[in-house]
């Protein structure tokens, strides 16, 4: 949320204690912020659980679309 920008994550061991604690392949994250009256509140997450899948711009473009869609209700 600080950056107010999509971020995409490899590597997330250690940076969250609760993802951590579900042990579960986390190969890459693309977050997007979702927003309410303006206001970034959260985060959507995208999670890639293997390594043959890497995010794109298409992948950025529709996660996007999707927080902008709940964003508006």
């Amino acid at each position: 949320l600080k950056t107010n920008s999509p971020q995409l994550m490899v590597k997330m061991i250690g940076h969250y204690r609760y993802v951590d604690q579900l042990k579960l392949p986390l190969y890459e994250v693309l977050l997007v912020p979702f927003y309410v009256h303006g206001k970034a509140i959260g985060t959507m997450w995208a999670v890639a659980h293997s390594d043959q899948k890497k995010f794109d711009s298409e992948d950025l473009r529709r996660l996007t679309t999707l927080t902008r869609f709940a964003s508006a209700g």
